[in-house]
């Protein structure tokens, strides 16, 4: 396991170097261009102060040979990497690559997820346990891929809680024809080993199981594909050999736009992706209908929101993370969204064609119930919070008028009768109150009176120990609002228990 909350993440960067290798792949007799590959291959073994990790040198060497033997890379090694010269790395290839390049990221060696801020980090070799000085963030990380003029920059991540630099995204296995139109546009794509778990340093035959996983379908493509596609069998052979989930998607706020990395051969042919034949002619009196798609991006303030696209459920949410739905039907959506505690969300969006819709889950707490029925059957009101003047100037114990403001809390919907009562005497021993045996008074369904101020206090506390409303589902700890509510008649008056103002 690559533990202390560390992992090997490898990170091969497309690194602008003399001779840099092009890939063309040739479509039905049509070249694709998709320009320059470069690779920087960061792999971070011995540790100075943390331990040290078995395979990130066998498995980064491993990627980089197959890169620039099967693909043409040109490639660059960084081996055990300090901070400084991570970043000068990342920094220097923002300034040297252009349009017409592809950036390649793979990173092996140690990780950290930092749980209360929900940041991962890469752990260069001069990282300590204790000091995040000579960590590098993946706010780091995406600003430099945010400056980069590279039109498709792909981190591939071998690494514990490499998860937190992608977004939760929707992948779907793309036409033939779709390649042309993804290698047109920018990508900021990120593959990791795994979600927000540690994920193995071995089990792949003197490799991770995620870096052998990686090796096989890079060498199972035999012309060009792109990573969505290797993606479905990767995940498949790394879930049958370790308990880590490896995730794809684009990385969040690096200037991502619907592209992918594409990875070609030298000299590769492929017949599907040939040029579109020629439109057959319209008959007369018919009308061409053509289905058209657009995306949705879902995020939600809220974890663990699940979320439904008409009768299909698509996400479960997490802190922090976007979802994004591609070749949504053109048209009316329905999404609803629910959560525990929560009242159900529901809209209907409209999708336009080649347009991507974003959509903002904000699911509501529900709040408390107006009615509630306690353990002794009787029915309580909710009383919403608020603030009330308290004190008169006209009596010196009284001085001076001051607001107080009270907590939502429930009070009895009807006066508490004898029969109620006589429960509570029975529970509890407690004697009877004045005019207990006036025939006048004590029918089992009048008001029970004559009640002093210490017996309502105690009838309030034993019937129910708090009857704030709940916040989120649960009851404060603090809670001890029972006696303020329990109202029971003495006389002419009722008495309660004090109220907590604050």
């Amino acid at each position: 396991m690559r533990g202390w909350l560390m992992g090997s993440v490898v990170v091969v960067l497309l690194a602008i170097m003399g001779g840099a290798g092009s890939a063309h792949g040739q479509t039905g007799g049509t070249s694709l261009n998709l320009g320059h590959y470069h690779a920087l291959v960061i792999w971070n073994q011995q540790y100075r102060h943390l331990p040290s990790l078995n395979t990130p040198a066998k498995d980064a060497a491993a990627v980089a040979d197959l890169l620039r033997k099967d693909y043409g890379f040109t490639v660059r090694l960084l081996l055990n990497a300090t901070r400084v010269q991570m970043v000068d790395a990342l920094a220097d290839l923002s300034g040297k690559l252009g349009e017409g390049d592809n950036l390649l990221i793979y990173y092996a060696g140690h990780g950290y997820l930092d749980r209360e801020a929900d940041r991962g980090y890469w752990l260069a070799v001069d990282a300590e346990r204790t000091s995040p000085a000579n960590w590098v963030s993946n706010a780091d990380i995406t600003d430099a891929l945010r400056a980069m003029k590279a039109k498709h920059v792909l981190i591939v991540a071998d690494s514990c809680y490499s998860g937190t630099l992608t977004r939760d995204v929707a992948i779907r296995a793309p036409e033939a024809s779709d390649l042309a139109r993804l290698a047109q546009k920018r990508a900021r794509n990120v593959l990791t080993s795994g979600g927000l778990e540690p994920v193995s340093d071995v089990g792949g035959s003197g490799h991770s199981v995620f870096a052998r996983a990686w090796l096989d379908s890079l060498r199972s493509n035999a012309s060009v594909t792109d990573v969505t596609t290797l993606f479905a069998g990767l995940r498949r052979q790394v879930l049958l050999k370790a308990e880590q989930t490896p995730q794809y998607g684009d990385v969040r706020f690096a200037g991502h736009d619907g592209g992918d990395f594409i990875f070609a051969r030298p000299g590769a042919r492929v017949a599907t992706l040939s040029p579109a034949s020629p439109e057959p002619p319209r008959l007369p009196g018919r009308e061409e209908i053509r289905q058209e798609f657009g995306t949705l991006a879902l995020s939600a303030r809220l974890a663990g929101v699940e979320v439904w696209l008409g009768d299909q459920k698509v996400w479960t949410s997490r802190t922090g993370a976007a979802y994004v739905l591609s070749n949504v039907p053109v048209g009316a959506h329905r999404l609803v969204a629910r959560k525990d505690g929560h009242r159900d969300w529901e809209r209907v969006v409209e999708v336009a064609a080649d347009q991507r819709k974003e959509v903002l889950i904000d699911i509501e707490p529900l709040g408390p119930a107006k009615v509630i029925k306690i353990e002794d059957g009787a029915e309580m009101v909710l009383v919403p919070a608020g603030e009330f003047l308290m004190g008169s100037n006209d009596f010196d114990g009284e001085k001076p008028p001051h607001r107080v403001f009270l907590d939502a809390f429930y009070i009895d919907k009807h006066e508490t009768t004898n029969a109620l009562y006589q429960r509570f005497m029975d529970a509890t021993g407690r004697p009877a109150p004045s005019y207990w045996s006036d025939a006048m008074w004590n029918g089992a369904e009048q008001p029970v009176v004559g009640v002093s101020w210490d017996d309502a206090t105690a009838y309030a506390g034993g019937r129910v120990s708090d009857c704030r409303p709940r916040r989120n589902g649960r009851r404060p700890l603090a809670a001890r609002m029972a006696g303020s509510i329990r109202g029971v008649s003495s006389g002419t008056r009722a008495a309660r228990t004090p109220l907590r103002a604050g």
